[in-house]
């Protein structure tokens, strides 16, 4: 009897409204920094989108020194979406790739690859 219960429970399958393969997920999978002169500031927008029927406190990791978000942790709202800004500062000429990764404190998470570039100012003649 045992054995016929766990095979009839592992058997059951749940349909959970909004649960799907991306709960949460970036309206893009790579964005990109304009090059920014060392020691000023870019600002890129990115968007979350959640299918939950369900808010979500979304953080975001990978960022970084020279990243920052203007909401960390995010509020999506459920079966919607929310933006927030990132900044990014060089403080040296180099290229700066990250995955910045936003995970949601109900279910799901996703990860976006940016790249951003440090440039010399322009030499005024």
């Amino acid at each position: 009897t045992t054995l016929r219960s766990f095979l009839a429970i592992s058997a059951l399958t749940l349909a959970l409204p909004g649960v799907g393969s991306a709960q949460l997920s970036f309206s893009t999978d790579s964005a990109a920094f304009a090059p920014t002169t060392i020691d000023s500031t870019s600002t890129l927008v990115v968007t979350l989108n959640n299918s939950l029927n369900v808010a979500q406190e979304v953080t975001f990791t990978g960022l970084g020194d020279l990243f920052v978000p203007a909401d960390n942790p995010l509020t999506v709202p459920a079966a919607s979406s929310a933006t927030t800004t990132l900044s990014f500062t060089p403080t040296s000429v180099n290229t700066f790739p990250i995955v910045l990764v936003a995970t949601g404190n109900v279910f799901g998470s996703d990860s976006l690859i940016i790249s951003a570039e440090g440039t010399l100012p322009t030499a005024e003649l």
